[in-house]
């Protein structure tokens, strides 16, 4: 069954989480740089007091949750689907086929 594999990703539920958190990783940066904020300040509007948690995030070392997600969203004035289209377009290559796309 998807999703039940010792390195499950919280957002695609992918054993290949680390492909999927690079991705998102990414994808953060790109929004951040755009809207004019350093980690810090994104940590910040998150409610965070240290901007580690975004780095972490960026560098594809944290599988966040869906809470985590929407606070990030909200401080980069994204939407979760801003964030998260890459990965669903993503075709995992492990043995459950996890595939978000709709059919």
């Amino acid at each position: 069954m998807p999703g039940r594999g010792k390195h499950t990703c919280r957002i695609t539920g992918c054993p290949e989480w680390r492909i999927a958190t690079t991705i998102l990783g990414k994808r953060v940066r790109q929004f951040r740089r755009a809207a004019g904020f350093s980690q810090r300040q994104t940590a910040q509007r998150m409610g965070f007091s240290d901007r580690r948690p975004v780095a972490r995030l960026e560098l594809g070392k944290s599988q966040p949750s869906f809470v985590v997600l929407a606070a990030l969203a909200k401080a980069l004035d994204r939407s979760l689907e801003d964030l998260l289209v890459p990965i669903a377009n993503y075709d995992c290559s492990c043995c459950c086929k996890v595939s978000l796309r709709q059919q």
